[in-house]
C-alpha cells in the first residue's frame, strides 16, 4: 500500500500531491473514492537533473530512469471528468470494461474500478476491467497510486496513449470516455478519429466537455465529418439532466455545465 507521504517526498521526483474525492469528504470521516492531484504549488517549471532516480518509482514503464516535468492540465481534476466519474457511477454497466482517454488524475477511471469492485466483479480471468490512459507519463502515475492505495491495482491498468497517433491499436473496452480532452485543434481531431475508431469496432463512447471549451467545437465539427462518410448521424451536445434519453445510444457528447457539477 502507498501511502501519501512516500508520493510527496520522492516516489514522483518530489511533486507535492494531495487526495481529491468524488464527494468532498466529511472532515470526520473521509471516503474513497478518490485520486491523486498534483500540489500546483510544488510543479517543477523545469526536469530536475539532480533527482534521485534510483528507486523503483521513479523509473518508466520500460524501467529507465524517469525524469519528470509534469503537464499542469494533466495534474488536476476538471469539473467535466468529476461529471464523467458521476456518470459512470451511476448509469454505466458495471460488466463493462471501461478505457479512459487523456485520463490524467484518473478519477473516472478509479470510479469505474470501485463501482466494479463493489460488485465483485473485478478483473476476469487476470485482464483488468479499467485501463487508464494518457500521454503523460507523471498522471500514470498519480492513478497507479491511487488504485494501489485503494486496493484497485488489479482492476486498473495504466498504458502510455497519443490521441493524435490513430495507428495505435485501440485498448480493448466496452465503453472509452473523454472528459475534456481537447487541448488543442490537433488533440481534438485525433479523439474525434479515435471516438471513429471506436464506434467501428461495436463500442460506446461518452464525450463530456464544458461549453466554454473553444477546441470541443472542432472535435464535433470533425466527428460529424467522420460521422457522415460512414453514413452515422451527426451528433450534438447533449445536456447532462437528459442522460436517460440517450442511455441505449453509442454515442453520447455531454454538455457540462460546471456550475451544475455536483462536490458532495
Amino acid at each position: 500500500m502507498v501511502v501519501l507521504s512516500s508520493i510527496i517526498s520522492s516516489s514522483i521526483s518530489g511533486v507535492g500531491v494531495h487526495r481529491t474525492y468524488l464527494r468532498l469528504p466529511n472532515p470526520a470521516s473521509a471516503s474513497p473514492p478518490f485520486c491523486y492531484s498534483a500540489d500546483a504549488i510544488t510543479l517543477p517549471t523545469h526536469t530536475n537533473s539532480n533527482s534521485d532516480t534510483s528507486r523503483h518509482d521513479d523509473e518508466g514503464h520500460d524501467g529507465t530512469p524517469l525524469a519528470i516535468t509534469p503537464n499542469f492540465l494533466a495534474t488536476q481534476v476538471w469539473p467535466s471528468a468529476r461529471a464523467a466519474a458521476a456518470v459512470i457511477e451511476q448509469h454505466s454497466d458495471p460488466l463493462w470494461s471501461v478505457c479512459e482517454f487523456g485520463c490524467g488524475p484518473g478519477l473516472p477511471s478509479i470510479v469505474a474500478a470501485a463501482t466494479r469492485a463493489a460488485t465483485d466483479i473485478g478483473s476476469v480471468g487476470g485482464r483488468s476491467r479499467v485501463i487508464a490512459t494518457d500521454y503523460d507519463e507523471f498522471a500514470l502515475r498519480l492513478v497507479e497510486a491511487a488504485a494501489r492505495e485503494q486496493g484497485l491495482r488489479s482492476i486498473v491498468s495504466t498504458q502510455i496513449f497519443d490521441l493524435t497517433c490513430t495507428q495505435t491499436e485501440l485498448p480493448e473496452a466496452d465503453l472509452y470516455v473523454m472528459s475534456d480532452v481537447f487541448e488543442c485543434s490537433k488533440v481534438a481531431v485525433g479523439a474525434a478519429k479515435q471516438t471513429l475508431r471506436a464506434l467501428d469496432l461495436g463500442k460506446r463512447a461518452w464525450i463530456f466537455a464544458q461549453s466554454d471549451r473553444a477546441q470541443r467545437e472542432i472535435y464535433r465539427y470533425y466527428l460529424n465529418e467522420l460521422l457522415n462518410e460512414s453514413g452515422r448521424i451527426a451528433v450534438e451536445w447533449t445536456e447532462m439532466a437528459r442522460l436517460e434519453d440517450y442511455a441505449d445510444e453509442p454515442l453520447v457528447l455531454f454538455d457540462v455545465d460546471e456550475t451544475k457539477v455536483e462536490y458532495c
